[in-house]
């Protein structure tokens, strides 16, 4: 196939503008490019061109992922992790059942909704994964819950699906609601929690807020003790139907505490933020009487302290950054600025800090 010249790239921009106008171009649908271009060059241009225009700009933030590297062992240690810590996110108590019925829906279907759902549900599981899993061996070795979040409330219907088929694979169960019990045990959580961790899981910032409160030896081993109980509880209901209505309502209410602790944590970082970047008057460069104010970020400033300012003064409509910018924000300028001597200062229309 051959590579699309600069012209071609040029006379593509020019259809996605013309497609949609007023809106991102990288959101304009390929098949549509390709029927808007196809009168100018030929099909198989059309093709490379909207090709190479997706895996280029058109995946803006996520431009990247045509770099990903596959690294058989990172991928599986990640799947790993990340189911071991999405049963956590799912309260635990289901999964065990959960997970027999996701079998019997894939292998004995007893109608084609049970067949599609659990067609739908294999589907997510191997997209997300896949997802998470390359994402992570690739430079971002945490948890990414927020991907998952989709796939988390599937896990109450399955459990009503393996209530409904009369609790099969009692055994199976058993051994589940068993081997998860060893890893709870063998695995704890504080790992998983500390620093850049924790940020893409709120059940990872709930868990770090019960440590932080109890120290992390006593929050996880708190942790653990609760989710033996909970393991204890799904094989007994494998043989104790009337157990099975009250593992909806400790998911719940683990549910309930997790998104508590995940809020407080947010709450107490707002709070520290606001009292380590941020003066009194938070809107001081507004209420300043200046307008089109430039900031100017040095090497050493903390990136929070910068957003800090601009999310708080509307006057400042320009940052300079001194020194090398951020690979996010290649619309700033590398060059250098005479900077204040000390302090926060303004000369003019220019703010910098000093360190």
């Amino acid at each position: 196939m051959p590579k699309p010249t600069r012209e071609d790239l040029a006379r593509l921009r020019l259809a996605v503008a013309q497609l949609a106008p007023g809106t991102k171009k990288w959101i304009a649908s390929p098949i549509t490019l390709i029927a808007a271009i196809a009168k100018q060059i030929d099909v198989k241009n059309a093709v490379a061109i909207t090709y190479a225009w997706v895996l280029g700009s058109g995946l803006s933030y996520y431009n990247t992922v045509v770099d990903l590297h596959v690294r058989p062992a990172s991928i599986v240690h990640w799947i790993g992790t990340d189911s071991m810590l999405l049963v956590y996110c799912a309260a635990w108590v289901l999964v065990p059942g959960a997970l027999i019925g996701f079998a019997y829906a894939l292998a004995r279907p007893r109608s084609r909704e049970q067949d599609a759902f659990g067609g739908v549900v294999a589907g997510l599981l191997l997209i997300l994964f896949g997802e998470t899993s390359m994402y992570a061996s690739n430079g971002s070795p945490r948890f990414q819950e927020r991907y998952f979040m989709g796939l988390l409330p599937l896990v109450l219907p399955l459990f009503g699906l393996y209530l409904k088929r009369g609790r099969p694979a009692r055994l199976a169960t058993c051994l589940l609601a068993v081997a998860l019990l060893a890893v709870s045990a063998r695995l704890p959580l504080a790992p998983y929690s500390i620093a850049n961790n924790k940020q893409d899981s709120p059940f990872l910032l709930g868990v770090f807020r019960l440590e932080h409160a109890l120290d992390v030896a006593n929050g996880s081993l708190a942790i653990a003790v609760v989710a033996a109980l909970l393991s204890a509880l799904a094989a007994a209901i494998a043989w104790r139907a009337r157990l099975a209505v009250v593992a909806p309502a400790f998911s719940l209410a683990l549910a309930v505490a997790a998104s508590a602790g995940s809020v407080s944590f947010d709450r107490n970082t707002a709070d520290t933020i606001r009292a380590d970047f941020l003066p009194a008057e938070a809107s001081w460069i507004d209420h300043s009487g200046l307008r089109h104010v430039l900031l100017i970020h040095t090497p050493a400033t903390l990136h929070a302290r910068s957003l800090e300012q601009l999310f708080w003064n509307r006057s400042i409509d320009d940052v300079l950054y001194y020194g090398r910018p951020p690979r996010s924000t290649p619309s700033a300028t590398g060059a250098s600025w005479p900077l204040p001597t000390a302090g926060w200062s303004a000369a003019g229309r220019r703010f910098a800090r000093r360190f």
